[in-house]
């Protein structure tokens, strides 16, 4: 019978947050038998510790999220594969953010660390699931797909595929588990150009507007919203008032129009509103794309249900933009679409007022 193993000693790694440029640290420690992986958010009142287990991943975007009880940590992927590559069946691992810190990466440090203190064996059994049958789950959201066969050992076989030319699909097979440490754990994360920009840009904003507060200057934000909550979330002591776009309610024609869902941007305003955040949602009132009064009904149905600190305005479309479609070389998808016609849009403004929507904060 096989025993449970988990640390001998503790380790901790610092660096920096990937999604939210924030200066962390991740300590994983020995626990108990039967302990399991737990998370610890020890810069939060309270110091609140969660199961780190499938049931508690809440997003996969950029890395994998955890959280429970509206308490969060991400990229927690890298540190998790090398306990249990290593055997660890239990473990407390305590962080001072949103998120661990990304390394080079990988998760060699990891493996490295753990390594260095050793393992040690307890008293309890491990305990196992086996697969007697052909398991298969298929996300018709994403086309994501994942198949468990029996088999005597453990074994992954794993395809991705990018909307890339470039790097079109990866594809890894790991054998054996022993094999980690030399053939996966040194895999490095990456991103494509078009996602580093929000990145480096969420650093960036971050010192300016801690600069400003330290100033006594008034902060605002003007977002489209569609990062991840976590990083969000670092920027609320920084910022005084949030002003976000919202175009249509169906997120189908939001896909259309603007190339995006509108599912994560409704998700961080409702976020925003439970923190009672000041916020304006804005909408651009375009000629043949949203401007009925089903369209703005159906957007002030999202609106009122926000509760909180929130105003909502509309706002008429003008062409005056047009030119620089021309000066980048980009064909104009709204060509030909004129001014809204005033009328339009003060008819328009009764919805909102009817719902006991506010104009202004």
């Amino acid at each position: 019978m096989l025993k449970q193993k988990t640390l001998k000693d503790s380790f901790s790694l610092s660096g920096k947050g990937l999604h939210t440029g924030l200066d962390l640290t991740v300590t994983f420690n020995p626990a108990p038998d039967n302990h399991g992986y737990k998370i610890q958010r020890i810069d939060l009142e309270g110091q609140p510790t969660f199961d780190a287990v499938a049931d508690n991943v809440s997003e996969t975007t950029r890395g994998t999220v955890i959280s429970k009880n509206g308490v969060k940590v991400s990229t927690v992927e890298h540190g998790m594969a090398a306990l249990y590559a290593l055997g660890i069946d239990n473990c407390l691992i305590q962080v001072n953010g949103p998120e661990f810190p990304i390394l080079d990466g990988s998760a060699q440090y990891y493996v490295n660390e753990i390594e260095r203190v050793g393992t040690v064996e307890q008293n309890a059994v491990k305990d196992f699931y086996i697969i007697k049958s052909k398991i298969e789950f298929r996300d018709e959201t994403t086309g994501s797909s994942i198949i468990v066969l029996p088999d005597e050992n453990f074994s992954l076989n794993v395809l991705v595929s990018y909307d890339s030319n470039i790097l079109p699909n990866q594809f890894a097979t790991l054998e054996d588990m022993t094999k980690f440490k030399d053939e996966i754990a040194a895999s490095r994360t990456f991103v494509f150009v078009r996602e580093i920009e929000p990145l480096l840009q969420a650093g960036f904003a971050r010192e300016v507007l801690g600069g400003c507060l330290a100033q006594g200057i008034h902060t605002a934000v003007e977002s489209n919203l569609t990062e991840n909550w976590d990083v969000v979330e670092t920027f609320l002591p920084l910022v005084k008032l949030w002003m976000c776009d919202l175009k249509l309610a169906d997120p189908e024609l939001h896909r259309r129009w603007t190339g995006q869902g509108n599912g994560r941007i409704i998700s961080n305003l409702r976020q925003l509103a439970d923190k009672g955040v000041p916020i304006i949602v804005r909408t651009p009132v375009v000629p043949g794309v949203n401007d009925t009064a089903e369209a703005i009904d159906a957007l002030c149905r999202i609106i009122s249900g926000l509760g909180g600190n929130v105003a909502y305005e509309l706002l008429g479309f003008h062409p005056l933009g047009f030119g620089k479609f021309d000066d980048l070389g980009m064909t104009n998808p709204m060509a030909g679409t004129g001014a809204l016609d005033g009328s339009i849009l003060e008819e328009l403004k009764k919805i909102p007022r009817r719902y006991g929507i506010k104009s202004k904060l």
